[in-house]
């Protein structure tokens, strides 16, 4: 099965960023990721056996000791390699950073005891597309510009999911294999 570590996100700030793929679809031919998937990935695990979530579970559950809930607050448009490269199009993270980045940092360390591979650099975001090809590239690299700014709510971070992705033709379709609750408000 295909998995990945996230955070889920509230249906406000899913709301708030619906007219803004609306609003970039003109101009690049592109996924953009269904309301329903919106996330934040701490770490993709890729191919698992079944077998292996139990494992993967019990040290989500050691991995999130000691972490109290926080909020992440959402805003600016950016892209991944780069703006020039744009492969994937995500809105940034802007307060509760600091506490997502040392949640990533954790969880990784400690799924790399059963020989997942580690992350170099955790960047926090939430993919809002997957970028195939730009029809009007200065026009959106201007409206990217523009939105560097822009705000789209917050998320009270809560929980830690443990996501299998299984892949369609029409998409990927997430289901959650287990939920860490963080502690109570720091």
């Amino acid at each position: 099965m295909r998995c990945f570590v996230a955070i889920q996100v509230d249906e406000e700030v899913r709301r708030k960023i619906v007219p803004l793929q609306e609003r970039l679809s003109p101009l690049l031919v592109w996924k953009p990721v269904e309301f329903e998937n919106m996330h934040v990935t701490l770490k993709f695990l890729g191919e698992i056996e079944d077998s292996k979530g139990g494992e993967v579970m019990t040290l989500l559950r050691s991995a999130c000791t000691g972490f109290k809930s926080f909020e992440l607050s959402f805003k600016g448009v950016g892209a991944f390699p780069s703006l020039e490269g744009m492969r994937v199009l995500w809105v940034g993270v802007e307060e509760g950073r600091e506490s997502l980045v040392s949640l990533a940092k954790t969880i990784d360390s400690k799924l790399a005891t059963l020989g997942f591979p580690r992350e170099k650099d955790f960047v926090p975001h939430l993919t809002i597309g997957r970028v195939k090809s730009v029809i009007r590239k200065r026009e959106l690299l201007s409206v990217m510009e523009g939105l560097r700014t822009e705000e789209f709510g917050k998320t009270k971070v809560e929980s830690v999911e443990l996501m299998r992705s299984t892949l369609t033709t029409r998409g990927p379709i997430y289901s959650s294999l287990g939920r860490v609750s963080l502690l109570g408000p720091a």
